[in-house]
């Protein structure tokens, strides 16, 4: 695309401009595959590694449930 930039990240905390290169990677990638090559993605990354995937859901739903508890 005609407005698309160029960007390099580099070592000296320009957290900013790492944060802006990150969200358009992720536009480009969700653009590129959309939700549905995006879901085949993560199925494949469950099947490839499903103790990791286990023990992120794992620590996903404890962390979610930690402000409901008091």
């Amino acid at each position: 695309m005609a407005h698309e930039k160029e960007y390099s990240i580099e070592p000296n905390g320009e957290s900013g401009l790492q944060a802006v290169v990150g969200i358009q990677t992720s536009t480009n990638y969700l653009t590129g595959k959309g939700i549905e090559g995006a879901v085949e993605d993560v199925e494949a990354l469950i099947h490839r590694y499903p103790f990791h995937a286990l023990l992120i859901g794992l620590s996903m739903g404890y962390l979610l449930s930690r402000p409901w508890k008091r």
